[in-house]
């Protein structure tokens, strides 16, 4: 693609990396490159360094998810338009126990905390699933170096056979916004799919360690490993500031039309 003939260029990623190839695309442009911020990232370790690497070399201009990002006078917020469908399912009906799994504990991982046996003991799921009586629905993370997910799943099945949990395991879904607003509670690792039940006031749990920081860092819901969590789940409320501060738009759910406008 010759990218030369077009006044200006919007990117899903921001990353100086051979995955994107975004140096070679800015240095062949003649407008302006818009880059869009990878992910929920660690700061001073992964996104922010992205931030501060791409600035000339794969983007002018980067768009952030919220303000607290703006440190530098080249990033804009401008939230999550993908979020913006959650407004559709505020009111359905919950119908399950969500844990968004970042790295098993049958790889090797970047993390100290990982989804293993240790941390699934130490999650309360039976107490959680008496108290909503629903399902617990596991979400494996589609992974390109992992090829066929077969020894994840059965990897959870050999760790949950041990234990009385009525639960599924699930990969990709259709309809993410959809899948995360049906879930009573969310327990995660810190990740950008976090957001979204954070957006819907769903009572979400982060597993400190498990996943980059990032935008979460004044989030009050990240837990250590083995930490009485359930409390939290069973009086959460929503965190207005933390979204306010976190995504733009993410209180009204029009981050779209934010980065429409801005663009």
């Amino acid at each position: 693609c010759d990218v030369s003939k077009y006044d200006s260029i919007i990117s899903d990623d921001n990353r100086v990396t051979t995955k994107t190839k975004l140096p070679q695309i800015y240095s062949s442009k003649k407008g302006i490159l818009i880059a869009c911020s990878h992910g929920n990232g660690s700061k001073g370790i992964h996104e922010d360094d992205y931030m501060k690497m791409g600035f000339k070399k794969s983007f002018d201009i980067c768009f952030a998810f919220g303000k607290k990002e703006n440190k530098y006078n080249y990033i804009v917020d401008a939230g999550i338009p993908s979020n913006d469908a959650l407004a559709e399912y505020k009111h359905v009906d919950k119908k399950h126990i969500l844990i968004i799994i970042n790295f098993l504990g049958n790889r090797h991982s970047p993390f100290k905390v990982n989804f293993d046996e240790s941390l699934f003991d130490n999650l309360f799921l039976k107490k959680l699933q008496n108290h909503f009586n629903l399902p617990i629905i596991f979400k494996l993370k589609s992974r390109a170096d992992e090829g066929k997910y077969l020894k994840n799943i059965h990897y959870i099945k050999d760790i949950m056979k041990k234990k009385d949990i009525n639960y599924d395991i699930v990969i990709d879904v259709e309809n993410d916004n959809k899948f995360i607003a049906e879930s009573a509670c969310v327990i995660s690792a810190p990740s950008t799919l976090a957001l979204k039940p954070i957006q819907l006031g769903i009572p979400t749990v982060l597993i400190k360690n498990s996943g980059a920081l990032g935008v979460f860092d004044d989030y009050d819901g990240v837990f250590n490993k083995g930490e009485n969590f359930v409390p939290y789940i069973l009086n959460y409320s929503k965190k207005q500031d933390f979204i306010k501060n976190t995504i733009a738009g993410g209180l009204e759910f029009n981050s779209t039309k934010i980065m429409v406008d801005k663009i």
